[in-house]
């Protein structure tokens, strides 16, 4: 069996995701060519969400693509949904790159943000997001 990535980077990524077997449908090679493919990683993501596997596992590999193309505006929307199923996998960091991820899809579109993020990963994004209230003024002194 071939090595899903050659190098550190390979071995790091390989071992963050827990992978002892290839990649399925060909991504095997794709990432050999192209470790930061952005589309990969969320396609990964998806067929792991798809087959059932753990949330840790499908939040890996969302937050990979994340990280990779932040701003790519057809992943910003197609990975929301899987990062708000598999919300208890990610690490506290990855939580809060997904939080910046929502907010970010609520600046560019606001219907879709809400379609994809869902309620509960909008309200967390937005509420973080939000500035704190404005202290009341002091009472006049008598």
């Amino acid at each position: 069996m071939r090595r899903l990535v050659s190098g550190a980077l390979g071995l790091a990524l390989a071992g963050l995701l827990g992978w002892t077997a290839a990649a399925p449908d060909g991504l095997e090679d794709r990432f050999a060519r192209r470790p930061l493919d952005a589309h990969g990683w969320a396609r990964l993501a998806w067929d792991r969400h798809q087959e059932g596997e753990p949330p840790r596992a499908v939040a890996a590999a969302v937050a990979l693509s994340m990280r990779a193309a932040p701003t790519d505006r057809p992943l910003l929307f197609a990975r929301l949904p899987l990062a708000a199923t598999a919300w208890d996998g990610f690490t506290p960091a990855e939580q809060a790159l997904v939080l910046d991820q929502a907010a970010l899809a609520w600046a560019v579109d606001r219907r879709r943000a809400r379609d994809a993020a869902g309620p509960r990963l909008l309200a967390r994004s937005l509420s973080r997001a939000a500035p704190p209230a404005a202290a009341p003024p002091p009472a006049p002194a008598d």
